[in-house]
Order: structure tokens, then C-alpha cells, then sequence
């Protein structure tokens, strides 16, 4: 075909070469073509002549026959030899019509779509085709076109298309020889094709065609510096003008950001300076992702942005203080891969983390714990002990999912970076006591992720045998004390738990209990299974289901009784959990798990014995063998035996089968001819524990054992003894009573003051009276009376050493002193084996303890009792007290002095004495052993000076009330024993106690009323503070009820029954105070009270309204606002305790006396006078600096109404202030929080801040005299904080300090700052 406007010239064809015509062949045009494109090839360009000579040949090539012709293989070799002529006429090309051009290089660009069949036959030829054009720079050639752009576009599409992982790197040079001039020696690059290169190293072609993103990627290196402008002007017209609709890679223009930043960091030079005026917009959404792209820039391992832009680096770390939630979440989530990957960073980092540690929102909280774990996890030297701080505090947070994730990274870490307990790094070393810690929490959710920690972390159950008891054992051997009564009662827990799946499992089997009766009891067991797991309510729906299942499926039913039977081992109990959770479905599945799974997989690891079976116990005890013969690991030292007892200790009750071995209990019998004492003391308990089965099980055992208990039990030391009579109270049931009769007679007969093991016989007689009262009933009454009580107890022998210590270690205690104790328990055992008050025994112990405790530990009074053995005695007194009131038999006989006189011991003027009392004393009320009305000793503990005590015993008040209530919700007996059971009946016990105490001898005596108060407030705020209104409305009933009666222990006293009366009138007082959200109404029923406390109330008489308070001695409650106000204005309740001689109470108002009426004139004219007052300094008052301009009257009356809505309570004598004028603001006005309310003090004018936008600073009264008598009248009451309607609760925008200190806790009332300030409080 002639070519387009030139005219037509002979073809002449080179020597060999047969001529090319329309009408041949296929094949033979092939063969044809083939000779040319080789003679082609062979030729150079130094050849002028030829030049010109195959110049028609040329164009005869590029006719529209060739290029259009239907088979592949001619347009191949077409496309070949044009690619040579272009080689041989370079620079010039033969075709010079540019319609023509453009049509051969879209022609040569088809062909090379060929590329993409490396394995195809003519593979080769068309990777001759790419070298020869990308060697020549062929392309160049279309720079003389105009429509140049749609020839490179198809250009650059073609190839990154047909780029695959199967070419070599020779064909992607050549493609890149063959783009990059386009590029470099251009006169511009069209955004089209800037977009082609740019869309391809992003996502989501960065991924789907990872070798296209390499050859963009090599592209941009390659042509840095030309393609630098372009570049730079897309992201000016994006960033700066905002033309997005120019560009298809302007909606990813951050994603371009990050992926050239790690391609040629140097194109976005002129770039940086605008990110970061972008991450100063106030809009959040592009602050947001400005943060995002920097943060993924800065925390890339080779990343030296930080270094190289300071100030972007500076900016960046302010965005931690953002405003936006987001933003600061996206900081931190950052944070892990700066401290992975940039450890120089570390401190800056860190000083962040810090301050988002207690950011007002969880989800940054969260993402700061998230990223130091993520970090840790990689490697500890990413972090350091301050920032695993951080996550140790998040640990106790309120949010459950922010403590989850702290315990379980920690956990995580101490698995993956300590493989020796006890050799652990130091940074980590304290993770292991700081996890079990949390099991003291009561939430069962918390205590569940201690239990995973334990079998997990701590000591993995897929260990093997040997090493996962040698990390128990060290684990035990280096944890703190507090941390060992974690572990033991994680055990004891699952221990616990076990057993009630046992039971559960028999009643589904049972077939004999009536249908009614066993569902009561199934339903039982079921909420007790509920209450160890996760969000009870919502996991007893799942438990429920998964007894159904039980019941029905005897498979399953099968799996779960192998699992809690003692006999499982550590090996068989996952394959049993996996079988069981793949019969409930889900097991081994992807995504998540449904709640029913996720409930039951919880419940099956807390039954299952995941760590301790037989061969755990024997590897165990080779353990101890080992360090009781120094060949264990010498870094424990001593310690090592001692907890290392204590573990099998701790285990033999929970697990008695895997200690019933020969081997076992032949080491136990070893241990008990050893020297120590503790050994031999451990060892008993043990066998006390574990030796049910010896009798009939183990005879050898058993002939070698009964002797040396006997020996024990008269020559061993105290505790031995006690600990031989057990074992053989257990292990020997069959010949008990001879061997004790042989005991008793033994000890008796050698008893005297001098024998050398007198205090182990007092011991070994005290235990046996105790377990075999029947046996010993005669003599023991005689022994007690005249031995016990004559001859020791009233007897001072020896005179004890002059000291002015209060307290000394037991080992300190004289012998004689230790007997006066052993003495105590002794008779507290004779009557807990009687369980009678035969021959007023008990009663006449009563009267001894009192006497002890009364004479304070000097019984007899003549001074020969050292003041540390006098506490030891009279604790011991207190002690045998309290376990004598767990039996009901006895706890009647105690009267109100003796009780009285007993809880003066917890304001004892030893702490030792009063720490040990405050201990057996809760742990009786938690075991609802004790009577209620102990519970009211607790109140006087408010007098306690001792910060830790004071702690200690507010949790034990908070854990007895739980434990109550729980027992009331979960027994349906309960509510037959209310009155001994639930919680808010202490307060009758206490206002009884209160009146009684020998501190509160004068009603009118102010000090001695604001300590009653104090005492009163102790035990009623855990109470009331977190309860519903009917809570507040039946205390208040139980006081109205008591003012009712009178005091049963001296009815007749007048003195008496009003101290009692006044404390009552605290009580009201306190609860009206503390109770401003409580819709008053009268109580439907007149609950009981304690017969021995008070008379019988006669209701028929009007209900005893008169104030027994001083009149010095008044205080009122904060007014309320809005609804409640209004709700409270119909109420016929008293609105703040008694401000006259007789306070308002239901069915009786009475009008104000002649003394209120005139305090009330006084105090109006008083305000009138302020009013007047201020009026005139409001007119007279200059503007300036720190004041507030006076506004017109309509303003001054809306900020009035305002002022009136404020959430701020005032005084009842305070005018409203929406009476008051509008004055100037004084310029010393502050805002500091307390109790989610704002009070007024004066300050700098310039330091006002508000409270939400219609606070307003108070301003002082005028009448300085007046403000003086009220503070004065309020000095005489210790103001506690009150609680607010959260619906009234102000916005407070607080300085960072205090939101630093509250923003885990009160985070809704931090206001945060407008978008444009750029700054988050921080919290």
C-alpha cells in the first residue's frame, strides 16, 4: 500500500528477499517475511545507500495489508521489521505522516501484548520486538505527534498489564528503558498517564498485581527528578486548591503520599510543608487521615522522616492531644511500630502513651494498652518498665475490655519472655504478682481472666509434666504472699466448682428424686455454675441450655462425668474438652464463636484438672525432695522448702486421689521424723487431708503411723499435737476412741506447770474434748473449772519484763502467757464439742472473756502482765469470742455489755490487736457464721488512724454486704431469715452500739456527736450510696421505728434512751443529707427489730418527732434542682434533718416557733440590705479589665435565669440567685470540682472558666457579718460530698491536671475544646 501523501515509489527488496504481495499465501508470506526481518536485522545504520534504497520497502511495510492482517504470526514479523527500520533510519524514521505514525506504534504496541505467553513458540521474537524498541527509544519518536498522550497511555497500560512474576529481569529492564524516556525526556507528563503509574502502587492494584507495582515502583526511582514537577503540582492542586475531580488518584491521595514516600521520599519534598498545615484544619476528618498517613510514614523501619522534618515530627506528636477521639486513637495505634521500629523515638513516645493512659475515652485508653503489648511482645527492648506501667494501671480500669486486654497481653509476655520463673527479666518479673492480684476483685469476669492467665501463661497445660510442675513450682516459691492466696484460691475455686458439676451430673442421673424436688435443685446447681462465669445473667440462659443438653445427650453427658472425675488426667482432659466442644458445634471453625460456645469452652476449663493429676504430685514431691537435700535450684534457698510444702499443702485438700499413693504417703512418713518443725507440721496436715483411705487401703502405712501420731500428740510441739489428734480422728476411725482415751489419761496424769510439753498436752487435751466430747464430759468440767480456770488462768506466777512496746512476735510470748492462750482455746473447743450450755458453762466463759478483755489482758489486775502479752491475751479473748457467737447455741448467751465490751477491741490501742480482730472477725461475717449485729462493730473502725487498716476494713463492710445480698437474690430460703440476713438491718445494731459507746457519754457535747457521725457514715454509706430509693426509705422507716421504742438494756434510764435518740436524729440527718435524688415516700410496711435491743414500739402513739441534737448542731443539705426539686416539694418528708426543736414527719407538720420566725425576719432584712448594697456597687463600678461589662436590662434578666438553672445547690438562707442584680463578675472567681459540682472562690478575674454555659461565678454577699455567722453555724459539721442527679451534672471543662486525675473515672463531665484550639484535654 502506497504511503499517504508521498507518491508511489518502486519497492525494491534486498538480495534474497522475493517480493511481498497482497495476494500470496499465508505460509509462504510468512517465509517471505521471515528472510526480510532477518536481512533487516542484519543490517546497520551506517548503510546511507540502503537507506534510501529500501526507503518504498519501508512504507510497503506500514501499508494497512500488514498491519491489518489476520494472522498473528505476519503481524509479529511485520511488527519486527518495522522495528528494525525504525533502527536503521534512527534518528529519522522513513514515515513522516503523522496519521501514519500513530497507527504503526499502536500497531507495535498490540504486538507486545504477546509478551504475556512466556512459554508460547514466538515468545523470542516478541522479546525482540521490546529489546529492539526500548534500545532504539523507538517511542521517542511520537513526541513530534500531537495526540502523543493516547499512544503513551496505551503505552504504559499495555505493560503494566502484561508484566508477570515469569519474566525475567531482562524484560522488565528493557520495558523500563522503553517508558523511562518517555518520562525523562519529554517535554511534560500528562496527568492520564500520571494516574496510570500512580493507581498502580496503590491499593487495591498494589496487591492484585504486585509485579505491575514493582515496575511503577522501579519506574518512579528511575525517573525521580523528571517526574518530581509533575508530581508536585498534582498533590498542590489536591491538597491546596482542592481540584479532585481532575484526577482519578485524587480520592487515594494519602495513600500516594505513603507509597512514594517509600519509593523516592525526595518527590514530596515540597509536599511535607503542606501535610503539615493539613494536620492543623480544623476539619476532623482530614486531621484524621493526615494523622493516619504520618503515622504510617514516621513508624516505618527505614523511615528517617522524624530526623529529617522536625517540625512535621513535632506536629504529629500534638495530634495525640487532638480533639477528635479518632485522631488520638489513630496516634496511638501507631505507637506499637514506633516503638518496634524506632527505639530512639522511645522517649518522646512514651511521654504520649502517658497522658492517653487516662484519656477521658476507652478506645484510646485501649489502643495505648494494645500498642505497649504489641510492642513487648516483639521484643522487650521495645519498651520499658515505665510504659508496662502504663498497662499495669489499665489493669483495675472501670472498662472491662481495656482490663481484659492489659491482663491478657501481660500474660502473654510472661509467657513468650520468661521460660524460668524466679530468673525471669527484671522488667517482667512482677507481672506473675500483679495478675494473680486482680483475682481479688469480685467480678467474676476479672477472676476468669486470672484462671486463663494461671493455665495459659503461668503454667501452660500443654507443658510437659516435668517442666510445667518445675514452673509451678518455682512460680509458688517466687510469688508474694498476696499472690500465693490468689493461686490458692484460683485452685480452690475450680475445686469448688468441679464438685458442683459432680453433683449436677448425679441429679440429671438421679431417677429416684421426685420431678419437682430435682428440677429446684438442678436449677440450684445451674445458678451456682452461672455465677463463676462472665456476666451472670447472661450466662445462665447458656449454662441452661448446655444442662439440657446433658440431660438428653448421654454422649456428652458421659464426656462431662470422665472430666470431673478424680481420676482424669492433665493428657485426658483436652481431648475431652475438644470432644465436648465438638459435639456443641463451632470447634476448630473460623470466625467467631457464638455466646453459647464461648460459655460453655469457659466452664469446661474451669472443671477441667488442666494442671495437677498423680504424676503432677509425684514430680512435685521430687521437687521438694530435691531442695530439702540442696540439689535443687540454689536461687530459692530456704524459701524454696517452705513454699514448696505449702504448694502440696495447698493441693492435698483439693486433689486427696493423687496423693493416695504407697510412694506418697511414704514420703509423708519420712517427713514426719525430720528435725524441722514445719516439715512435720506440713506433713500432718497432709495426711489429715489425704489419709481417709489408709486404714483399709494401706495397712503398712497404717502400722507404721499410728505410733508416731500418738507420740506427736503428748511430746510434739503445740501444733503437732493438734494436728496428730486430727489424723487420727480421720485416718483411724475404727480405734479412735481407745487411742484418745489412752491420749487423755496419759496427759492428764503427768499434767503440771513444770512438765516439759505442758503446753502441747493443754493443746492435745483442748482437740480432743473437741472431737470427742462424749468421751471426756465428766472430766473435762471438772479439769476446766478447777485446772484450766482456778489454777492457770487466775494465777500470775511470774511477773513479766517492764517494756513500753505494745506488741511482740508470738516466739516473744512468756510460757505462761502462751498457756493463759492455750487455756482460752481449750475451753472455746470443750464447748464447741458440747454445743450446750450445760451447767451455764458458757455463760460463765462469757463472763471470764469480758473480765480479760475489760481488765485489758491483766484478768486478775495486779500488774504482773507485760503490756505486749496483755493485747496477745485480750485478742485471744476477742478471738474465742467470736468463734463461740458463730454457733447459735452460744451467741444468745452473749449479753449486750459483753457484746459491747468485745467491739471495743476493734478501736484497741494496738494495731496488731485490732488488725488480727478486724480479720477473724470478717471472715467469720463472710462465711454468715456471725450473727448480723457484728457486723455493726465495723462502724466504730471510723475512729481507725491507720490509713491501710481504714482501707482494709471499708473492703471488708463493701464484701459483707455483697455477700449478703448475693445469698438473699440466689437462696429463696432467705427471705424467711431477712432479719438476719440482709444487710440494711445493721443499722438498728449500730445505732444501739453508737448509743452504748463509751466515747458518747454527752448528747450535747459537739466533738463527741461529730464522732458518732463519723461512725454512723462508715458503715451507712456502703449501704446506701449505690442503692435504689426503696433502700433509703427502709432505713429511714428502721430509725422512725426506734425513735419509737426505747432502749432494752436500760428502759428506764432517760439519759440512756436519748443518746440513743440523738444518734437516731444523726442517722435521719445523714440520710435526708446524702439522699438528694430520693423521691420520699412512706415505707408499706414497719419492719421489726432486735427484741434485745429495743422495746416493743407502740404504733398507736404519734410518731416521736422531737430533735435530741443541740441546736449548734444543724446542718442542711444542698437544695435540689429541677425535677427533683419539684417531686421533693410534695413530699410530707423532712428536707434535711432537724433545724427545730421537732421535725417535719409524715402525718405531722408543725409551724415554725417564735425563735425561727425572728432568724428568718433577721435574715431577710439582712438580704435586703446585701441587695441594696450591691445595687449601688453595680452602678458605682467601673469597666475594666476582669470585669463583665453590664448589659441592658432584657440580658441581665435572661443571665439571671441562667444563674437559676444552674446545677449548683446554695444555702437555704442564700437569696435565688435569679433574685439578685446582674452584677459585674468579681474578678477572683474560680472553678474547682468537687462531688460533680462547682463552688465559687475568689481568684484572678482572668482565670474565670464556667461550667457549662450558663454558670455563672457566685458572688460574695455584701454583708460580710452575715457570711461569717453562717460559716461560722457550719463549722460544727463536717460537710461530706453529695451526690447529684446525673441529669443536672454541669459540663465542666477542668485544667489537665484534674482531668488527668479523673478522666478514667468522671470522663462525661470534661468538656472538650473547640476543633479549631487542636488541643484535648488531657485526661
Amino acid at each position: 500500500m502506497p504511503s499517504r501523501g508521498r507518491p508511489h515509489l518502486k519497492v525494491v527488496y534486498p538480495e534474497g528477499v522475493k517480493e511481498l504481495t497482497e495476494d500470496l499465501h499465508k505460509d509462504e508470506l510468512i517465509r517471505r517475511l521471515k528472510v526480510l526481518a532477518k536481512t533487516f536485522a542484519d543490517m546497520d545504520q551506517d548503510q546511507e545507500e540502503e537507506k534510501s534504497r529500501y526507503e518504498p520497502l519501508s512504507l510497503h511495510m506500514a501499508s494497512e495489508h500488514f498491519l491489518h492482517h489476520e494472522s498473528k504470526d505476519v503481524k509479529l514479523i511485520v511488527g519486527c521489521c518495522i522495528a528494525d527500520i525504525f533502527r536503521i533510519y534512527a534518528p529519522e524514521a522513513p514515515y513522516k505522516d503523522p496519521i501514519q505514525k500513530k497507527e504503526i506504534f499502536l500497531f507495535l504496541i498490540k504486538q507486545l501484548r504477546g509478551l504475556e505467553d512466556i512459554n508460547g513458540a514466538l515468545f523470542k521474537r516478541y522479546f525482540y520486538l521490546l529489546e529492539n524498541l526500548s534500545w532504539v527509544k523507538s517511542f521517542n519518536i511520537c513526541f513530534e505527534l500531537e495526540d502523543c498522550g493516547e499512544i503513551f497511555n496505551q503505552l504504559f497500560e499495555t505493560l503494566f498489564s502484561i508484566v508477570h512474576r515469569g519474566h525475567s529481569n531482562k524484560v522488565r529492564t528493557f520495558m523500563l528503558d522503553m517508558m523511562s524516556p518517555i518520562i525523562t525526556e519529554g517535554d511534560s507528563v500528562s496527568q492520564d498517564l500520571l494516574d496510570i503509574i500512580l493507581m498502580r502502587i496503590i491499593e487495591p492494584q498494589k496487591s492484585k498485581f504486585p509485579e505491575a507495582y514493582e515496575l511503577a515502583r522501579d519506574l518512579i526511582k528511575r525517573t525521580s527528578q523528571a517526574i518530581e514537577p509533575y508530581i508536585q503540582t498534582f498533590f498542590n492542586n489536591v491538597l491546596v486548591l482542592g481540584k479532585t475531580s481532575e484526577s482519578d488518584a485524587s480520592a487515594r491521595i494519602y495513600d500516594l503520599i505513603y507509597e512514594l514516600n517509600l519509593i523516592a521520599p525526595n518527590v514530596l519534598l515540597s509536599v511535607l510543608p503542606q501535610l503539615e498545615f493539613k494536620l492543623r484544619s480544623n476539619d476532623g476528618n482530614e486531621r484524621l487521615n493526615v494523622t493516619r498517613l504520618l503515622g504510617r510514614m514516621f513508624s516505618d523501619k527505614e523511615s528517617q522522616l522524624s530526623s529529617q522534618n522536625k517540625p512535621l515530627w513535632n506536629c504529629y506528636l500534638g495530634r495525640f492531644k487532638d480533639v477528635n477521639v479518632a485522631v488520638r486513637v489513630e496516634c496511638v495505634k501507631f505507637a506499637a511500630k514506633l516503638l518496634i521500629n524506632h527505639q530512639h523515638m522511645m522517649e518522646e513516645v512514651t511521654e504520649q502513651l502517658k497522658a492517653r493512659c487516662h484519656d477521658p475515652d476507652e478506645s484510646v485508653r485501649y489502643e495505648v494498652v494494645s500498642s505497649i503489648i504489641k510492642a513487648a511482645k516483639e521484643s522487650l527492648r521495645n519498651v520499658t518498665r515505665e510504659l508496662l506501667s502504663l498497662v499495669q494501671d489499665r489493669m483495675l480500669d472501670k472498662k472491662f475490655k481495656i482490663r481484659r486486654e492489659a491482663n491478657q497481653g501481660l500474660a502473654l509476655i510472661y509467657r513468650e519472655h520468661c521460660t524460668t520463673p524466679g530468673q525471669e527479666d527484671e522488667m517482667i518479673s512482677w507481672i506473675k504478682n500483679k495478675l494473680l492480684h486482680v483475682y481479688y476483685q469480685t467480678s467474676p469476669e476479672d477472676r476468669l481472666l486470672v484462671e486463663h492467665a494461671v493455665t495459659h501463661c503461668l503454667v501452660p497445660y500443654m507443658m510437659d509434666t516435668k517442666v510445667r510442675m518445675r514452673r509451678l513450682f518455682r512460680l509458688y516459691a517466687t510469688l508474694d504472699e498476696h499472690a500465693v492466696k490468689s493461686l490458692n484460691e484460683v485452685f480452690r475455686s475450680q475445686h469448688m466448682l468441679r464438685n458442683h458439676m459432680k453433683q449436677l451430673l448425679d441429679l440429671l442421673a438421679d431417677e429416684e428424686t421426685e420431678a419437682e424436688e430435682k428440677d429446684k435443685m438442678i436449677a440450684a446447681k445451674t445458678n451456682l455454675l452461672a455465677r463463676s462465669l462472665s456476666e451472670p445473667s447472661k450466662a445462665h440462659e447458656q449454662v441452661k441450655k448446655f444442662v439440657d443438653i446433658l440431660g438428653k445427650d448421654e454422649r456428652i453427658w458421659g464426656f462431662m462425668g470422665t472430666l470431673v472425675d478424680p481420676k482424669c488426667t492433665c493428657e485426658k482432659a483436652p481431648e475431652t474438652m475438644r470432644e465436648i466442644q465438638k459435639k456443641i458445634g463451632h470447634f476448630g471453625q473460623k470466625g467467631p464463636a457464638s455466646p453459647f460456645y464461648d460459655t460453655v469452652k469457659n466452664l469446661l476449663e474451669k472443671v477441667s484438672p488442666l494442671i495437677i493429676d498423680p504424676s503432677a504430685v509425684d514430680q512435685l514431691f521430687k521437687l521438694l525432695n530435691d531442695t530439702m537435700e540442696g540439689l535443687g535450684d540454689e536461687d530459692l534457698g530456704d524459701l524454696g522448702q517452705e513454699r514448696g510444702l505449702q504448694l502440696i499443702l495447698m493441693l492435698s485438700p483439693i486433689y486427696p486421689e493423687s496423693f493416695q499413693s504407697q510412694d506418697i504417703f511414704g514420703q509423708l512418713l519420712s517427713y514426719l521424723k525430720k528435725d524441722n518443725n514445719i516439715v512435720v507440721d506440713t506433713a500432718l496436715q497432709i495426711f489429715s487431708n489425704t489419709g481417709a483411705v489408709i486404714e483399709e487401703g494401706f495397712p503398712q502405712i497404717k502400722s507404721a503411723l499410728l505410733p508416731v501420731l500418738s507420740v506427736k500428740a503428748k511430746t510434739g510441739t503445740p501444733r503437732q499435737a493438734k494436728h496428730a489428734i486430727r489424723c487420727i480422728n480421720t485416718i483411724f476411725p475404727g480405734v479412735r476412741d481407745s487411742i484418745f482415751n489412752q491420749i487423755f489419761e496419759q496427759l492428764r496424769k503427768k499434767l503440771s506447770f513444770n512438765s516439759d510439753n505442758f503446753l502441747t498436752a493443754l493443746t492435745s487435751i483442748g482437740h480432743l474434748a473437741l472431737l470427742a466430747p462424749e468421751l471426756f464430759s465428766q472430766q473435762m468440767k471438772n479439769f476446766v473449772a478447777k485446772f484450766i480456770v482456778k489454777d492457770l488462768l487466775m494465777q500470775d506466777r511470774k511477773k513479766g519484763k517492764v517494756t513500753t512496746s505494745t506488741w511482740c512476735e508470738d516466739d516473744q510470748v512468756s510460757e505462761e502467757s502462751q498457756a493463759k492462750i492455750i487455756a482460752l482455746k481449750l475451753i472455746v473447743n470443750w464447748l464447741l464439742g458440747m454445743k450446750s450450755n450445760e451447767n451455764s458453762s458458757c455463760t460463765s466463759t462469757f463472763r471470764l472473756l469480758h473480765a480479760m478483755i475489760k481488765n485489758r489482758g491483766d484478768l486478775m489486775q495486779k500488774g504482773s502482765v507485760c503490756l505486749p502479752e496483755r493485747a496477745h491475751l485480750r485478742l485471744a479473748a476477742g478471738c474465742a469470742v467470736l468463734k463461740l457467737a458463730q454457733e447459735r447455741v452460744f451467741s444468745d448467751l452473749l449479753s449486750l455489755e459483753q457484746f459491747q465490751m468485745v467491739a471495743s477491741l476493734i478501736n484497741d490501742s494496738c494495731l496488731e490487736v485490732r488488725q488480727k480482730f478486724t480479720n477473724k472477725l470478717h471472715k467469720g461475717l463472710m462465711r454468715l457464721r456471725l450473727p448480723l449485729e457484728y457486723m455493726s462493730i465495723f462502724s466504730l473502725a471510723a475512729r481507725e488512724q491507720h490509713p491501710g487498716l481504714r482501707r482494709q476494713i471499708k473492703a471488708c463492710i463493701n464484701k459483707n454486704i455483697a455477700q449478703r445480698r448475693q445469698y438473699i437474690v440466689q437462696h429463696s430460703g432467705a427471705q424467711a431469715k431477712l432479719m438476719s440476713l440482709l444487710p440494711d438491718y445493721v443499722v438498728p445494731y449500730t445505732i444501739h452500739l453508737l448509743a452504748h459507746d463509751p466515747r458518747f457519754r454527752d448528747r450535747q457535747k459537739v466533738e463527741q456527736l461529730k464522732d458518732i457521725k463519723e461512725c454512723l457514715w462508715f458503715i451507712m454509706e456502703p449501704l446506701i450510696m449505690r442503692s435504689e430509693n426503696q433502700n433509703y426509705i427502709f432505713v429511714k422507716k428502721l430509725i422512725e421505728v426506734i425513735k419509737s421504742t426505747k432502749d432494752a438494756q436500760c428502759p428506764d434510764k432517760q439519759d440512756a434512751n436519748e443518746k440513743m435518740y440523738a444518734v437516731c436524729d444523726l442517722a435521719h440527718n445523714l440520710l435526708v443529707l446524702k439522699a438528694t435524688n430520693v423521691t420520699w415516700k412512706e415505707h408499706p410496711v414497719t419492719p421489726d427489730l432486735p427484741s434485745k435491743l429495743f422495746t416493743k414500739p407502740d404504733l398507736t402513739q404519734t410518731l416521736n418527732t422531737k430533735s435530741y441534737l443541740p441546736t449548734n448542731f444543724q446542718w442542711t443539705p444542698k437544695k435540689k434542682t429541677g425535677v427533683a426539686a419539684l417531686i421533693d416539694k410534695d413530699s410530707p418528708l423532712p428536707r434535711a434533718g432537724p433545724k427545730t426543736a421537732s421535725s417535719e414527719l409524715p402525718g405531722k407538720r408543725n409551724g415554725p416557733t417564735k425563735q425561727q420566725r425572728a432568724a428568718k425576719e433577721a435574715s431577710e432584712t439582712a438580704k435586703r440590705t446585701q441587695r441594696s448594697t450591691e445595687t449601688a456597687d453595680v452602678q458605682e463600678r467601673p469597666r475594666g479589665p476582669g470585669r463583665r461589662a453590664q448589659g441592658n436590662k432584657n440580658e441581665a434578666a435572661k443571665k439571671g435565669t441562667q444563674r437559676k438553672r444552674t446545677s449548683e445547690p446554695a444555702e437555704e438562707e442564700e437569696e435565688s440567685p435569679a433574685k439578685r442584680p446582674r452584677t459585674a463578675a468579681k474578678p477572683a472567681a474560680k472553678t474547682r470540682l468537687r462531688g460533680g459540682t462547682d463552688s465559687q472562690e475568689e481568684g484572678s478575674g482572668s482565670d474565670t472558666e464556667e461550667s457549662g454555659p450558663s454558670k455563672k461565678p457566685r458572688k460574695a454577699p455584701a454583708n460580710k457579718s452575715a457570711a461569717a455567722e453562717r460559716r461560722k453555724s457550719n463549722e460544727n459539721v463536717t460537710p461530706v460530698a453529695t451526690r447529684t442527679s446525673p441529669r443536672k451534672q454541669p459540663s465542666t471543662r477542668t485544667s489537665p491536671r484534674k482531668a488527668s486525675l479523673s478522666g478514667t473515672s468522671r470522663s462525661r463531665g470534661t468538656a472538650l475544646p473547640t476543633p479549631s484550639a487542636v488541643e484535648v484535654v488531657s485526661s
